[in-house]
């Protein structure tokens, strides 16, 4: 190890062993569970997949990692990955600045006392960057597995309490805490809520544990035999430890026939020894069979992360789906309240050449003279007219502050929802970036983020219909019946105009009044002509947020299918670990079982040969005693 630089756990550990021995240190090698990326509470742990020591320091026991406390495994993308990340930076929806043709250049000022000149450029959406966009998107992003070279003192001299969060010695005496099961270990809630601050404020002191060294005084047999009740007893799905120390008795007492000079004894040693290498086996069988169902169940739990967020995430594209219907809807209303603006815009417009056109000067009949009950009854009809006028025109001015208010208001609304639109999608932006590393719908701190979209989303909700469609809404109807109430009074209007005009004609009423009402009515027709050509622009304004609203909505849909996209690396990385581990280990199991086998074979062959040679021995004593 010293020499390559290179190694994994059990050789972090030895290598403790080796250096604390030529100090004079009491040190040994402990192998056990450590919960790893793919563990989650409640798991049924079939494996033993690390090694870390224990040292004695001053009469007490301590416990410490040496491999954790080098550096950790992270995860990133792979180089090709980042450059297609980066690459896709580097095409965001773009707008170019297109000029119009000169032809369709105009500047007037209008009746209002407004400028207007035609815009001398528009904006139209880069196409090339959808394409790119597009075209990166048929790569897949992989995930590599590196290592980051780090000291952590974590890991150094640890409270036993903490870590036996996260480590679980084969042998459970080695953990320096009070007596656990092994499903207390899989069930241990803090190692949800364990964090770098968790190890912030421990207390580093030593355990005294007379079974520790109960264990250490034992001799190799005994010291086997004590760690394979011991593991069999704390669980009895790890099977790679009991063939271990039924592999390592079988050995040793194989080893410990050959001193023997009792040949009872020494077939005795050579007995035990096939039993333990023959249960060895079948250990490692079992421990194949093991193999098999942990993969099966990991895979099965990776897959159920997977259709779990899935799951979560069709509710939120419906959410935004739902919330697209509205857009689309109330973007539809505000286009058409524009489009009626325009038509009632150009109606006013007409209005003003026909009052223009209106007789004010007219032949009054003197000779004629309508009779008292008829003059009377025309100016109580031209009374009821001007009055029903009257509060035509006060409820018009009304609804005109009001749409003016709406107007106002929704147009500021309306963007400030585009402009903000990111806190809709933010928690899943965060979740999608703690995936790249691994994280998934158990972890907490993917749970902790995903707590907040149910917030978020009605938040969202709730702000959206107050201040933007309800808005919208009541402004689409609320323009609708204010048109009408003009158009309504207009026709009053004309209609007293009419009755003047007769009224006029008999002499009832002076010309000047007629030609005063007749200014009136182009004063006021063209209040409304210049109070609806100043609204139309802040109404196609409310209509172009609705439609950038829209885009900001469907852009929210893209970054929910994009999370989906990361599960699915996510998923399909993890599930390539699952299939090396299970790989690993069979290996593991194929090589075990040879050894095993061949030292088998070797013991059954020195036994055979053994009572052969007795069996000869025998014979030639019994010939001599019958010579």
């Amino acid at each position: 190890m010293l020499r390559y630089r290179s190694g994994i756990c059990i050789d972090y550990a030895t290598l403790m062993d080796t250096l604390c021995e030529l100090a004079g240190i009491t040190n040994v090698s402990i192998y056990g569970y450590a919960k790893d990326e793919v563990f989650d509470l409640n798991d049924s742990i079939y494996v033993d997949n690390h090694a870390w020591n224990a040292v004695k320091l001053n009469g007490d026991w301590f416990v410490y990692d040496v491999t954790w406390a080098s550096g950790n495994v992270d995860y990133r993308y792979t180089k090709f990955s980042q450059f297609l990340i980066k690459l896709s930076k580097h095409f965001p929806t773009k707008y170019k600045k297109k000029k119009v043709r000169k032809r369709n250049s105009y500047f007037f000022i209008d009746e209002c006392g407004n400028e207007f000149r035609s815009p001398s450029y528009y904006y139209k959406e880069k196409s090339f960057n959808p394409f790119m966009q597009r075209l990166l998107g048929l790569f897949s992003l992989s995930i590599e597995q590196y290592y980051t070279q780090k000291i952590n003192k974590d890991y150094y001299l640890t409270e036993p309490e903490l870590f036996s969060v996260s480590h679980m010695a084969d042998n459970p005496v080695w953990a320096l805490t009070a007596k656990r099961t092994m499903r207390d270990f899989e069930m241990d809630s803090l190692y949800y809520h364990l964090n770098d601050s968790s190890y912030v404020g421990q207390s580093r002191s030593g355990r005294s544990c007379p079974e520790c060294d109960y264990d250490l005084s034992l001799d190799d047999l005994n010291k086997q035999h004590y760690l394979r009740n011991q593991s069999l007893k704390f669980n009895k799905r790890n099977r790679f430890i009991t063939s271990m120390c039924e592999y390592f008795i079988g050995n040793i007492n194989y080893r410990r026939s050959f001193d023997q000079e009792d040949s009872a004894t020494k077939v005795a040693f050579f007995d035990t020894s096939v039993v333990y290498l023959q249960n060895s086996k079948g250990s490692l069988k079992q421990s194949y069979k093991n193999v098999d169902i942990d993969f099966i169940l990991q895979k099965s739990k990776n897959k159920y992360k997977q259709m779990l967020l899935l799951t979560e995430n069709r509710e939120h594209i419906n959410f935004v789906k739902s919330k697209i219907n509205i857009t689309l809807t109330q973007k539809q209303n505000i286009r058409a309240l524009k489009n009626k603006s325009n038509v009632n815009l150009r109606k006013y417009n007409n209005r003003k050449s026909r009052i223009r056109n209106l007789k004010s000067k007219i032949f009054v009949d003197e000779t004629n003279k309508l009779p008292d009950h008829k003059a009377k009854e025309l100016h109580e009809r031209f009374k009821e007219k001007q009055r029903e006028i009257d509060s035509l025109t006060q409820l018009v001015e009304i609804y005109k502050g009001r749409f003016d208010s709406i107007v106002t208001n929704l147009s500021l609304n309306v963007w400030q929802k585009v402009l903000h639109h990111d806190s809709l999608v933010q928690p899943i932006v965060n979740s999608t970036e703690l995936r790249k590393l691994l994280k998934d719908n158990l972890k907490k701190p993917v749970v902790e983020i995903r707590k907040q979209i149910p917030y978020y989303q009605a938040n969202y909700e709730r702000d959206i219909n107050d201040i933007v469609y309800t808005p919208a809404r009541v402004l689409a109807d609320f323009g609708a019946g204010l048109f009408n109430l003009i158009d309504k009074r207009n026709n009053y209007e004309v209609d007293c105009f009419q009755a003047k005009l007769l009224m006029a004609k008999f002499n009832l009423i002076p010309l000047d009044d007629l030609s005063e009402y007749k200014t009136f009515l182009q004063k006021e027709n063209k209040l409304d002509y210049c109070w609806l050509k100043s609204k139309i622009p802040s109404i196609k304004a409310i209509a172009e947020g609705f439609a950038v609203l829209k885009e900001k909505q469907k852009d929210a849909m893209k970054i929910i299918v994009r999370e989906n996209e990361t599960e699915r690396t996510r998923t399909h990385f993890i599930s390539k670990e699952l299939l090396r581990r299970k790989k690993k280990y069979r290996r593991i199991v194929v090589n075990n079982s040879y050894f095993t086998r061949v030292k088998l074979n070797e013991v059954k062959k020195e036994r055979r040969g053994y009572l052969n040679l007795l069996k000869k021995q025998r014979r030639e004593a019994a010939k001599k005693t019958k010579e």
